[in-house]
């Protein structure tokens, strides 16, 4: 885990290899079986099902490839997630409360729950653990804002 340095990434995450190519093999198994069946049976049904397996197999495959990995980088005035799809930033200013999925225990909690005046954002999971992060962005959020540091 990288230290918080502004503008620095702070935690990242991308899905596991494993399952991914585990979803690649079962979509790929399913594509050949329904599609021999399919051709050794003449149903059209089994063929239509082949190809919709070969469709989730192709998406496994190119997911495989792109690699999505999203980050949490920290600037001096926004938290931005960066992901392949929907990135996001959220102000400093706008920050109320940070806490984990489970209230209370970060070291139970999978997620990092940000309240900000507009609502709540759930953090996707990182690989660095709430209990990790919640520090890091708790200094974050207090860094600059003279209402919330101690007197």
């Amino acid at each position: 885990m990288e230290r918080v340095d502004e503008g620095r990434v702070v935690a990242t995450a991308s899905p596991s290899r494993t399952l991914r190519l585990t979803q690649t093999a079962l979509w790929s198994t399913m594509t050949v079986f329904y599609l021999l069946v399919g051709l050794v049976m003449h149903r059209g049904m089994y063929v239509a099902f082949g190809i919709v397996a070969g469709t989730f197999s192709i998406l496994w495959i190119t997911i495989g490839i792109v690699e999505p990995t999203v980050r949490l980088r920290l600037t001096t005035d926004e938290l931005i997630v960066q992901r392949w799809l929907r990135p996001y930033r959220i102000h400093r200013a706008d920050v109320v409360r940070l806490h984990g999925n489970i209230d209370g225990r970060p070291e139970w909690s999978a997620n990092v729950i940000v309240e900000t005046t507009s609502g709540r954002r759930k953090l996707p999971s990182f690989t660095e653990r709430p209990a990790q992060l919640l520090p890091i962005l708790e200094a974050w959020v207090t860094a600059h804002d003279p209402a919330q540091q101690a007197p």
